[in-house]
């Protein structure tokens, strides 16, 4: 089973990936929901995740500050693969490769067979 936390500020958005994910992947996966980026940081420092998809604009901080946030050697989700959801592709994907390992960009208007495809690749046993 592998435990994972949604983040994006738009609520129905985390419902249909949750949604999605536990279809996909039916007793393999464990989604939690956050819409709130100053909560998922607060989580993130004390719950361990096995993947975090999180989107990049989103009100009081950003999917790179909770990024910058987790990737500190200090915290439990430090080496967590990311899915990072973002419309804007080619200049967030260069400034995440130029920063930050085990990330993965995918586009947000192509997200949901993207998102079960690289989850598919992360974790090939649940396939």
């Amino acid at each position: 089973m592998i435990n994972i936390l949604t983040l994006d500020d738009e609520v129905s958005l985390t419902e249909i990936i949750s949604e999605f994910i536990e279809m996909e992947f039916e007793n393999n996966s464990n989604v939690t929901i956050l819409n709130d980026s100053t909560q998922a940081i607060s989580k993130l420092s004390n719950i361990k995740y096995d993947l975090i998809i999180t989107d990049h604009h989103m009100p009081e901080n950003s999917g790179m500050d909770v990024l910058r946030s987790i990737r500190k050697s200090d915290n439990l989700n430090h080496e967590t693969p990311v899915l990072f959801l973002t419309a804007m592709n080619t200049e967030v994907k260069k400034e995440l490769s130029d920063n930050f390992t085990n990330v993965h960009v995918l586009n947000k208007v192509e997200s949901l067979h993207l998102i079960g495809s690289k989850i598919k690749e992360l974790f090939p046993k649940l396939d």
